[in-house]
């Protein structure tokens, strides 16, 4: 979910959609200034988002191997090595049923050890919605 400066992006984001050249400008800007280029794993930098109520989410599920700071996230293939992960407090990333297939499909689905992260799960100006956040 995008942070901060979120009713500004909306308001700027409707201004562009009725064809204000100017709301485009700053719009662009701004999400320059926030979020720079968001890849969220799936080799674009184009990242469609949505906007729900008050808050603007990205439309697709996270699909990184890596922190924020560059660091890997460690894969992990089997249920064993979930469970070992979680015993060691170690983050780790899996593919749904461990099928590299549905990666394509729902992302990459992570342990609370790396969505806890200090090195950051998210990419700039985003973060990890928790449940207070989707509530709202």
């Amino acid at each position: 979910m995008k942070e901060d400066k979120g009713e500004a992006i909306r308001w700027y984001r409707d201004a562009a959609a009725r064809g204000n050249d100017q709301g485009k400008k700053y719009l662009n800007e701004l999400l320059d200034e926030t979020s720079g280029p968001l890849d969220y794993g799936y080799g674009t930098s184009d990242a469609p988002t949505v906007n729900i109520g008050t808050q603007t989410w990205m439309a697709k599920n996270l699909n990184v191997s890596i922190f924020a700071n560059g660091d890997p996230i460690p894969e992990v293939k089997t249920n064993e090595e979930w469970k070992k992960a979680a015993e060691e407090k170690k983050p780790a990333w899996c593919y749904y049923e461990n099928d590299p297939a549905n990666g394509a499909i729902y992302g990459k689905l992570y342990n609370w050890y790396a969505v806890s992260d200090p090195r950051g799960l998210a990419p700039k100006g985003w973060h990890i919605p928790i449940e207070v956040t989707s509530r709202n």
